[in-house]
């Protein structure tokens, strides 16, 4: 893939064709990875439209000793035509020169990299456009390895829209429209920005020397880890129109930062965002505290905030407080790991999301939970997730988060934690005895209703029992129930055992507007029902997906079906075989048959009726009488006391501690 041009002249004099502009380019290029090889000197001239075009998405590297000179067209009636290189992919200008100019235009569009090369670039720019001149309209500023530019001095990057837009300025505050000059040289720029001054292979071992800045600060870019070390970052500088990263406390671009926090941390933000992530990742981490103060006197309310995320932060074991007008954490991917953070905005009577904690694409946490407030909970609206106080509005206090053991289980939409395991009746709409012991994996419910009424999102908020422990079992005593009213009564991704001497009636959404919801069981797993007694229903499927066992237990399960899907119905999308049941069988409705079908080059199983169709009716299972209880011969069981994983005990089951064993082969629960 590689266009060698040796001591080459290409002048195109073609008339731009509306039908057909390109044939009027010196160079157009749709090849993703294209290498264009400079041998001496070459010139491309277009007389009529632009020198290069590279195509969208597609990437180009200019590399080799000589030389290139690009025209691009200083005559074409249309403006537009008027540039030297058009780019709507990635170009790498690597150890050349290149020179390249267009009447209105020299580099716009795309992502660039300049890599030890040297580079003439000249657009002579439109009066009352700022986004035309010298280099304009990048979709991200461009990346220097080796090289810096020279001149025009004291020109700056200044980005229109807040993605995707970057223009070349002056000193004088306008479009660059002369020549600029990039040149070799020993300083590398690097993607971000500490109180208004950019972070470069010049002042990264010792980022004190910037106005505002004072303690430890550093910055080490073979691990993209900046040090922050009983640190204060102070930002007083002035909001320039549209530059508005020159007034962060800190300007990421880096992907893949890591923010090492050693002792007390301040970064503070007079008149705008106190840490802003504009793209790519930070992680913060290490033994020490930050805390981040962003404006609260700004005249634009999106500047008011402590942390503004426009791609992934992760929290990792440290201490972060953040703080702004309107927001203390917004939007981005967020995830929080066994670390202790508290964040506070006041919201805004223009966005009723806005607040502490709001907007996010994405939340996580990790051995850490939500401490205060209480009763706090997310709401998922317009694709995105903010955090709800009891009063259902934003919260706009303080919300901490701290260090806790938490499990993978989540009762009425909240997870389950060390704090709270030996009560989940505290949880609002559980009733009755519910409690978790780690240990053995084992949820209790005794005589237990469960109830949520959250709309159902991706992370199982709305469903009664979400569930992602391996080899957990629900210990049924008395009569439970568990409802939700708009996501599925209970959501299973591990292995997952119903047992006990009680029954548990689980209820689906019947009335969620997304059918995919209105589910009794969803097993994203494998679950076995042992010896209770089990109903399940919703409002389209009963029992959905997954491998199940039906272990001498009584079953029933309703689920309503859809036009839209032939297959939903009380019991079906089974993976790949039919149910093991062992000790009963299928009473109602008589006739039922398993059905096999195929999806996605998948086997999949429904329960059908008599009529061919898949069954919308109760479905009953109850105990075989005829089966044998027990067998007279089983050589597969292991005689003897087993603990869940598999280790033998000594004694008798009498003289064990509260749990769940496994004795001569069959799961057995001690009270």
């Amino acid at each position: 893939k590689t266009l060698i041009l040796d001591n080459a002249t290409i002048h195109n004099t073609a008339e731009v064709e509306e039908s057909d502009r390109f044939k009027s380019i010196g160079i157009v290029t749709r090849i993703n990875g294209l290498t264009i090889r400079l041998v001496g000197n070459n010139t491309i001239t277009a007389e009529k439209n632009g020198g290069i075009s590279n195509s969208f998405e597609d990437t180009l590297t200019i590399m080799g000793e000589g030389k290139l000179t690009v025209n691009g067209s200083t005559t074409a009636s249309n403006y537009d035509y008027q540039k030297g290189i058009l780019n709507e992919g990635t170009i790498t200008v690597s150890g050349c020169t290149l020179e390249a100019s267009g009447g209105v235009c020299g580099l716009v569009g795309g992502f660039w990299k300049f890599d030890r090369c040297t580079v003439r670039v000249k657009g002579d720019g439109r009066s009352n456009d700022r986004y035309t001149g010298s280099i304009v309209s990048l979709w991200g500023k461009p990346e220097f390895t080796d090289c810096a530019i020279t001149t025009p001095e004291g020109a700056y990057w200044k980005n229109h829209y807040g993605i995707g837009d970057y223009c070349l300025y002056g000193a004088d505050g306008k479009p660059v429209t002369d020549w600029v000059t990039i040149e070799k040289s020993a300083v590398t720029i690097y993607n971000f920005k500490i109180a208004g001054t950019q972070v470069t292979s010049a002042n990264c071992n010792d980022l004190s020397v910037i106005d505002g800045v004072s303690g430890k600060v550093n910055y080490d870019h073979a691990t993209k880890t900046l040090t922050l070390d009983n640190a204060t970052i102070s930002n007083k500088n002035t909001v320039d129109e549209d530059d508005w990263e020159k007034v962060a406390g800190i300007f990421n671009e880096v992907n893949g930062l890591t923010i090492r926090l050693v002792g007390n941390n301040t970064i503070t933000s007079e008149k705008s965002i106190g840490v802003w992530n504009y793209c790519g990742t930070i992680t913060f981490t290490g033994a020490g505290k930050l805390v981040v103060n962003g404006s609260t006197t700004s005249s634009e309310d999106w500047s008011k905030v402590g942390i503004l995320n426009d791609g992934g932060i992760i929290v990792n074991g440290c201490t972060l407080e953040a703080s702004g007008g309107v927001c203390g954490l917004a939007r981005g991917g967020w995830k929080f790991d066994r670390c202790t953070v508290r964040a506070k905005g006041g919201g805004s009577s223009d966005n009723e999301y806005a607040g502490s904690i709001g907007v996010l694409s994405m939340y996580q946490f990790s051995g850490c939970a939500i401490a205060t407030p209480k009763g706090a909970y997310w709401e998922y609206k317009d694709a995105h997730y903010s955090l709800f106080g009891k009063d259902n509005k934003v919260i706009t206090d303080w919300v901490t988060i701290e260090p806790i053991e938490d499990y993978e289980l989540w009762i009425a939409g909240t997870k389950l934690t060390l704090a709270n395991c030996n009560d989940l009746s505290a949880i609002d709409g559980v009733s009755g005895t519910v409690k978790y012991d780690n240990n053995t994996k084992t949820l209790t419910l005794d005589n237990a209703t469960i109830e949520n009424t959250i709309e159902d999102d991706r992370k199982g908020r709305g469903s009664g029992i979400y569930n992602q422990i391996e080899g957990l079992t629900i210990h049924l005593i008395g009569n439970n129930t568990i409802t939700a009213e708009k996501g599925m009564g209970v959501w299973n991704f591990k292995t997952l055992s119903f047992m006990g001497d009680g029954k548990l009636v689980v209820k689906g959404s019947t009335t969620s507007s997304d059918i995919s919801r209105q589910k009794g069981i969803f097993n994203y797993g494998s679950i076995t029902v042992s010896d209770c007694t089990l109903e399940a229903s919703g409002g389209v499927y009963g029992l959905v997906s997954g491998y199940w066992t039906f272990d001498r237990c009584t079953v029933r399960a309703k689920g309503g079906g859809s036009s839209d899907d032939e297959y939903a119905g009380s019991i079906a999308w089974f993976w790949h075989k039919k149910p093991e049941l062992n000790g009963c069988e299928i009473i109602a409705p008589t006739g039922a048959k398993w059905k096999e079908f195929q999806s996605n080059n998948n086997s999949y199983y429904s329960l059908f009726g008599t009529d061919n169709k898949v069954i919308t009716d109760w479905v009953t299972i109850t105990p075989d009488p005829n089966a044998i209880e027990t067998p007279t011969a089983d050589t597969t069981a292991k005689q003897g006391i087993y603990s869940l994983s598999g280790v033998r005990l000594q004694g008798e089951l009498n003289n064990l501690p509260k749990g769940v064993y496994i004795v001569n082969g069959r799961k057995v629960v001690k009270k």
